[in-house]
């Protein structure tokens, strides 16, 4: 379902990418961005360009997986647990967000935009 969710459908050889790599590198990019945002403004400017373009009739997932970038950038510390990949146009990261009170853990889907770019997808 959740590849299906990704625009996505039928068997994806699953590949565990490295922590080191291009793709990793450039997630990690993408949630220093969130967790530098300085206003809610600017956090919401950025939550903005990092996802992934959907249709009016997605525009509940797109509310739930801003809410989840939102408390990605809220936490103390974010700790990335696996990096893979689905085919050519889907990847996972999973985390572990933590704050004084508690650590959760999360798995977001991604895929490149019209330009390549990663852009976040929805929760997994």
């Amino acid at each position: 379902m959740a590849l299906a969710a990704a625009g996505c459908a039928g068997d994806y050889a699953r590949e565990e990418l490295s922590q080191d790599g291009t793709e990793a590198r450039n997630i990690r990019h993408m949630v220093e961005a969130l967790r530098d945002a300085p206003t809610d403004e600017e956090l919401a400017a950025v939550i903005e360009k990092q996802l992934i373009a959907l249709d009016s009739r997605n525009a509940d997932r797109r509310k739930m997986t801003a809410a989840v970038l939102a408390r990605m950038a809220s936490a103390e510390e974010v700790e990335f647990l696996l990096f893979d990949r689905y085919g050519d146009s889907v990847y996972r990261v999973n985390l572990r967000l933590r704050w004084e009170q508690g650590v959760e853990n999360i798995s977001m889907l991604l895929s490149p935009d019209e330009q390549g770019d990663l852009r976040w997808v929805s929760p997994n």
